[in-house]
């Protein structure tokens, strides 16, 4: 018997550089964590979190902050909480559908 289809939520994941840049770039940097190693620890908490539920299956998506700018800039958004979620959301659609191909 196949299992039940969970819920895939994807969580940006970036690295030291990549954090840095997404902070220099956002339009809202008082809600982002100073730094990349906060940013971290609440990071895999979520990940670990999510994990735990049933239903729920968390990827990590890798944000390149250039990639996600371009993204913002073509969708005359701005690099905000909200386009960053719909970023995500768009790359786990991307990845669903290419798993789905298989």
């Amino acid at each position: 018997m196949k299992s039940p289809d969970r819920i895939v939520v994807g969580i940006g994941w970036y690295t030291p550089d990549q954090y840095s840049s997404l902070k220099a770039f956002a339009a809202d940097p008082e809600i982002l964590d100073d730094n990349h190693e906060q940013w971290l620890i609440g990071a895999e908490k979520l990940f670990r979190e999510l994990g735990a539920q049933d239903g729920m299956r968390p990827v990590r998506i890798s944000v390149d902050v250039q990639e996600l700018l371009n993204w913002c800039r073509k969708m005359g958004n701005p690099l905000d909480a909200s386009s960053r979620a719909q970023f995500i959301a768009e790359k786990v659609r991307i990845m669903s559908l290419s798993e789905d191909d298989r």
